[in-house]
């Protein structure tokens, strides 16, 4: 008699570690939880340009958490963007911000350093605070709920020699802002999300507004301790600043 064995899928479990993502700068798996040797540029929590690790992980696709696991279906099947987001269901989102308050998967695509190797979609759940949950599975260890998936013929550029600033800047200009009302309850989110975890981050944004007739676009910036949040000096429109600051507490 044959007996056949068949191979069940290893568990995973969620924990209760929310962890906020790196909005501006390098971003390396200190903070990348789970993408071994993995690292990316970011601005605004968005990745701009990375490498993908040479773990032997990124060989095969796992999921934690299933919330990105449609979002990942329909990038994979995207061949043009590097970048994009989703919610739950794989419906693509349209001038969607991490961190503004609605929770969703931020899916894009890294290469390996060097020539060859395996390019790989990722896509990550991040909480309406710009908070990924880390998952901890048997085989993987700890790990950003979502989905990662060998085999992407497309990928972000790598960040060794390209022109970062140029990214950035290109990135401003097409990039989704926030509105004035928006960005308080962004501040608000980052706020809770600091006090929870106990940690400093600044946050910078732009609100876009029309005083009388005019189109502009307004820089604020936000220093968010534990226990409050201050405005930092920045570009602004004194009606427009003094009636969102007049909303916040001062340190």
């Amino acid at each position: 008699m044959r007996i056949s064995l068949a191979l069940l899928p290893l568990p995973a479990f969620v924990t209760a570690t929310l962890r906020l993502m790196v909005r501006d700068g390098p971003v390396t798996d200190d903070d990348f939880i789970g993408y071994l040797k993995s690292s990316y540029q970011a601005i605004r929590y968005e990745p701009l340009c990375g490498t993908l690790g040479a773990d032997a992980r990124f060989k095969t696709p796992f999921s934690l958490s299933g919330r990105c696991t449609p979002p990942m279906e329909a990038f994979s099947n995207n061949s043009a963007d590097h970048l994009a987001f989703y919610d739950t269901t794989g419906v693509r989102l349209k001038n969607a911000v991490v961190g503004g308050g609605t929770p969703l998967c931020m899916c894009f695509s890294l290469s390996p350093g060097g020539s060859g190797g395996i390019i790989g979609d990722i896509c990550i759940w991040v909480d309406g605070t710009a908070q990924a949950e880390i998952w901890w599975s048997l085989s993987l260890d700890s790990v950003m709920a979502g989905d990662y998936r060998p085999g992407a013929l497309k990928s972000l550029p790598q960040c060794a020699g390209v022109d970062l600033d140029g990214l950035k800047a290109t990135w401003s200009a097409t990039a989704a802002q926030q509105s004035v009302a928006e960005a308080i309850k962004t501040l608000s989110n980052i706020a809770t999300a600091a006090n929870t975890q106990g940690k400093t981050q600044t946050e910078t944004f732009v609100s876009t507004f029309t005083p009388q007739g005019t189109l502009c676009k307004v820089h604020w910036s936000f220093l968010c301790l534990p226990t409050s949040c201050a405005v930092l000096p920045s570009r602004h429109t004194r009606s427009d600043f003094e009636l969102l600051t007049s909303m916040l507490p001062q340190s």
